[in-house]
């Protein structure tokens, strides 16, 4: 009796589990701005792939398109801000079924049970997202999902995706915040002391 009892308790432990990340699917559509219903269609179907793939055809995200850890082709094309924003999209539901600590693709891509992939995990948080070694930004904010953090001691913009961060070195530009989007591009922008500068001007270097 007491082996039946406990299988219960475990069925009834993973059906909460369960139920605990779906409901953050409704906070996760809100912030990148797409239909919840099709955030769950693509919940099921990175499950159906242990969280490694997926394929969409959404308009909110231009169009038909496929997800793997750290890439995506398809619809988006060479729109880097859209990429960005599928990409967060797509991890931080994978994070949510592997149960990881990070959605970035090192520890997506992982095999199960293996050693946490290197990175950031370990780094202690400063006031908000970012490592606390950073201090305070100097302009921060959010769009499309996406928070940002400008830091100009250390001339880092600080991009968060889910539970991915990616460092920019922003150089000399001094960054006020993002820029307004016109023309029916979402490509990523952000107003600089220099004018408006798109995200991808600015290197992706290591997170210290």
């Amino acid at each position: 009796m007491s082996q039946v009892h406990s299988g219960t308790n475990l069925d009834r432990a993973a059906t909460q589990h369960e139920a605990i990340y779906r409901d953050v699917i409704q906070s996760v559509a809100s912030r990148y701005l797409v239909d919840e219903r099709v955030v769950r269609r693509l919940y099921d179907q990175l499950k159906g792939s242990c969280a490694t793939a997926c394929s969409f055809d959404i308009p909110e995200l231009g169009g038909a398109g496929e997800w793997s850890p750290g890439h995506v082709t398809g619809a988006p094309g060479a729109d880097h801000s859209l990429r960005m924003r599928i990409d967060g999209l797509c991890s931080e539901l994978a994070a949510l079924i592997q149960g990881s600590e990070t959605s970035a693709p090192e520890a997506l891509t992982r095999k199960p049970h293996s050693a946490p992939a290197s990175g950031r995990v370990d780094m202690p948080a400063g006031d908000s997202w970012w490592p606390a070694s950073f201090g305070t930004p100097a302009a921060s904010g959010d769009r499309f999902g996406m928070r940002y953090a400008f830091f100009p001691g250390a001339r880092r913009l600080l991009i968060q995706q889910g539970a991915r961060i990616d460092s920019h070195d922003t150089r000399e530009y001094q960054v006020k915040g993002v820029a307004e989007m016109s023309g029916g591009t979402s490509e990523l922008s952000f107003e600089t002391d220099k004018g408006a500068v798109k995200l991808e001007e600015w290197k992706c270097v290591e997170l210290h």
